[in-house]
């Protein structure tokens, strides 16, 4: 990149302090393309792509038409008059890497729009709002093709072209390796993930890659990419040409170090008090079908008298965001955030393990309920129904789906409440548009 083109990528980040009116967004969807957007993510889309995939005969990915750049679609939106928004606590630097991107593919970028301050930014409210109308543009099948993958060498060169890094496996990343199992980050936003792990019914393989996404937001900015498992393989093996490739046996985790005997007596402390008479969390299970995917995800924990925790490391920018949704879910609740060292968040729903219904007992709940349904359904034997409501949503049997983890169980729980709104919205009885769903993924195996 030339000293020319790193000036002009300043001065368009400068540029995007300024801040654009919603009426003149949504009118502008009405004459402007969004071409940086992809509905990928809307329901309707995600549909689409499954019923695609079954009927295309090699792997590739659903595209839509006049996308230039398949942005995920709740941080950037690119207008074809060349307008780009981005949402308040995007990194700089992931600024940066789109311009840059979109120069690569020759389009110029002549505004940004967006801020890092949370009371004039746009914050994930907004950017639902946006793509809400976007979903609604764009939900019309017509507008979605079938691309065919590249064949795995030609696919491989243009994904190393340009000096792009494979950071899943570079020495100044130092990623735990155990990811290059199912998935490869690169350098320009690509994230690339097997189709052993596309399991959006299930919940194991789905946290392992969500968890890294939310790890590593700076880099994943583009669509994620499902590829076949041993494209994943070849890209590894490539990668090991490259000065920057690092061995999977040098990577060093951060070692954590162990708290002193007065820290953890102050967060005994801290923590009987908070849970005295019958203090009830209310963020046990996930409070909102949208934002609040578990507390893992988002280290807080919410309580009846109000008292919102955060951890001391949540960034600041993003708390009256968050607050503010969090309103949305209990109006009548008097809420206050509380900052707290980050260590007490997951001690203090270990400790409520003992006083409050746990997250994996109503998960178990939900299967035993999804069993029943499907006894009846399929006349078949008690047994038999509770192995394939564990299979549904991921598991390999009945004994794995009773091992589930407090955090993966609350996340669990949210992906049952998404696919109860996917089959409402398709008219459908949920058992049988999850047991259809799971036949056909079975059949694809064979």
């Amino acid at each position: 990149m030339t000293d020319n083109i790193s000036v002009f990528y300043n001065k368009k980040l400068a540029q995007s302090q300024q801040m654009l009116p919603f009426q003149e967004i949504i009118q502008m969807m009405a004459y402007t393309k969004a071409i940086g957007y992809n509905p990928f993510y809307s329901r309707k889309a995600r549909n689409i792509y499954y019923d695609v995939k079954t009927k295309a005969e090699t792997t590739g990915r659903v595209m839509v038409r006049d996308v230039l750049l398949p942005f995920d679609d709740n941080r950037f939106i690119l207008f074809a008059d060349g307008t780009l928004f981005y949402r308040f606590h995007t990194p700089q630097k992931t600024i940066e890497k789109v311009l840059k991107l979109a120069a690569q593919k020759g389009f110029l970028i002549k505004k940004v729009y967006g801020n890092y301050d949370i009371t004039k930014g746009y914050s994930f409210s907004d950017i639902e709002q946006i793509t809400e109308n976007l979903n609604n543009i764009y939900a019309d099948e017509k507008n979605f093709y079938f691309e065919k993958l590249e064949p795995q060498k030609k696919f491989i060169q243009t994904l190393f072209a340009g000096g792009n890094i494979c950071l899943t496996a570079s020495k100044d990343e130092n990623i735990n390796p155990e990811c290059r199992k199912y998935m490869v980050l690169m350098d320009d936003g690509r994230f690339l993930i097997s189709e052993d792990y596309n399991n959006h019914f299930g919940i194991k393989d789905y946290r392992k890659i969500d968890a890294f996404y939310r790890q590593h937001e700076e880099y994943v900015y583009l669509q994620r990419e499902y590829v076949p498992q041993h494209y994943i393989d070849a890209i590894y093996q490539k990668a090991q040409e490259f000065e920057w490739f690092m061995p999977a046996e040098d990577y060093k985790e951060e070692p954590q170090s162990p708290l002193r005997e007065d820290e953890k007596l102050q967060m005994n402390i801290f923590i009987h008090n908070l849970l005295a008479d019958d203090n009830k969390c209310l963020s046990v299970v996930c409070p909102s079908d949208k934002l609040f995917y578990s507390p893992d995800n988002y280290k807080y924990a919410l309580f009846a008298d109000g008292r919102f925790l955060l951890g001391s490391d949540y960034p600041k920018i993003v708390e009256s965001d968050l607050l503010s949704e969090m309103k949305k879910v209990f109006p009548q609740l008097d809420i206050y955030v509380e900052r707290v060292p980050s260590y007490y968040i997951p001690e203090i729903y270990n400790r409520l393990l003992k006083i409050q219904k746990s997250a994996g007992e109503i998960y178990l709940e939900i299967l035993k309920q999804k069993a029943k349904k499907l006894k009846n359904m399929l006349n078949i034997r008690h047994y038999e129904a509770l192995k394939i409501s564990a299979k549904m949503v991921g598991w390999k049997n009945w004994k794995e789906a009773t091992l589930i983890d407090e955090s993966t169980a609350r996340l669990a729980i949210h992906s049952e409440k998404y696919n109860k709104q996917t089959s409402e919205m398709f008219g459908r009885n949920q058992i049988e548009y999850e047991y259809e769903k799971y036949i056909k993924k079975k059949e694809n195996k064979k």
